[in-house]
C-alpha cells in the first residue's frame, strides 16, 4: 500500500532532477525519470507475473508430451495429399511454436534468480507473452481448417485434444498478462496489487510535481515574504524542492494538517539535505502564512 511519505519524497526527487541547471527540461525528463525511480517496484510486478506463470504451466510439460507423441501421426496424414499442405504447415507452426514457449518458460525462471539480468528478463516475460498470442492465433487456424476438412477432423481428434488442452494454458497466460480483465481472479491478485501501487505512485505524485510546477512563480514569491534576499538559484536545489511541494501544499491542500506538511518537509530535509536544512526549512515553513 503506498504511504504519503513514498509519494511526496519521489515528488521531491522529480522537482530537483527537473530543476538541476543545465538539466534536462521537466517535460523531457518524466518517461526517464520513472523508469528509474520506479525500477525497484517494476522489477516486483515482472517477478509477480513470472510467479504466476511458474504456477499455472506447472500442467504443461505433461500437455506437451501427449501433444508431441500425437503430432507424428497426425503429420503423417497430412503430409500425404497436396490439399492438406496449408492444414500440415499449421501443425508445423503449433510444434515450433510450442517448443519455443517451453525454451522460454525455462529461460524465464532462470533470469528471475538473477537481479543483474533484470533487461533480459523483461525481454524473456515479454517474448512468452509474444508466442502465446502467434500460438492462439495458430491454434484458430487449425480449428478452421477442421472446420474445412470435415473429413479429417475425426482423424485428427486425439492431436486436436492435445491442442485444445494446451490452448487452455494459453487462456491462463494471458490473465497474467491482462489480469485487469479478470479482477480478483486466485492467480493474479498480487499481480493486481503490484501494478495498482505503480500507477498509484506515479498518478499521485505527478498530481503533486504538476501543481508545484504550474504554480512555481506563485510559491517562489510566497518564499520571497520568509526568506530575506530571497532567489532560488542561491537556494540548494533539495532545500528549494522540499520548500516549494510543502508550500504547495498549505496553500493548496486544506486537507492536509499544517502541522503534518512542515514536519513531512524537515524529516525529507533531513533524509535528503544536508546538516542544515531541516533546520532552515522549518523556520522558512513556519512563517509561512
Amino acid at each position: 500500500m503506498l504511504k504519503r511519505r513514498q509519494i511526496r519524497e519521489t515528488a521531491i526527487q522529480y522537482l530537483y532532477c527537473a530543476d538541476l541547471e543545465g538539466g534536462a527540461a521537466a517535460e523531457n525528463l518524466e518517461e526517464t525519470f520513472w523508469q528509474i525511480a520506479q525500477e525497484s517496484n517494476i522489477r516486483k510486478l515482472a517477478l509477480a507475473k513470472n510467479k504466476a506463470i511458474q504456477h499455472i504451466t506447472q500442467g504443461r510439460p505433461g500437455r506437451i508430451e501427449k501433444f508431441v507423441a500425437r503430432q507424428p501421426e497426425a503429420q503423417s496424414l497430412l503430409g500425404s495429399y497436396t490439399d492438406y499442405a496449408v492444414f500440415n504447415g499449421i501443425l508445423v507452426k503449433l510444434t515450433e511454436g510450442e517448443s519455443k514457449l517451453s525454451t522460454c518458460l525455462d529461460r524465464l525462471s532462470q533470469l528471475a534468480k538473477d537481479e543483474d539480468e533484470q533487461a533480459e528478463f523483461e525481454e524473456m516475460l515479454e517474448e512468452v507473452f509474444v508466442l502465446n498470442h502467434s500460438l492462439q492465433n495458430s491454434r484458430k487456424e487449425w480449428h478452421k481448417q477442421c472446420e474445412d476438412f470435415p473429413e479429417l477432423s475425426g482423424k485428427l481428434q486425439a492431436c486436436t485434444a492435445a491442442i485444445v488442452q494446451l490452448g487452455r494454458i494459453s487462456e491462463r497466460l494471458d490473465i497474467v498478462e491482462f489480469p485487469e480483465k479478470q479482477p480478483g481472479h486466485p492467480a493474479t491478485s498480487h499481480i493486481e496489487s503490484s501494478s495498482e501501487e505503480l500507477q498509484g505512485l506515479r498518478r499521485e505524485a505527478g498530481k503533486m510535481i504538476k501543481g508545484v510546477l504550474d504554480n512555481k512563480e506563485t510559491l517562489d514569491a510566497k518564499l520571497s515574504e520568509c526568506i530575506e534576499n530571497f532567489s532560488p538559484e542561491r537556494i540548494d536545489p533539495i532545500d528549494r524542492a522540499v520548500m516549494r511541494l510543502a508550500v504547495y501544499e498549505l496553500l493548496n491542500c486544506p486537507d492536509v494538517p499544517r502541522a503534518v506538511a512542515i514536519n513531512e518537509a524537515i524529516e525529507i530535509a533531513r533524509r535528503f539535505g544536508s546538516s542544515q536544512s531541516a533546520r532552515f526549512i522549518n523556520g522558512v515553513l513556519d512563517a509561512v502564512k
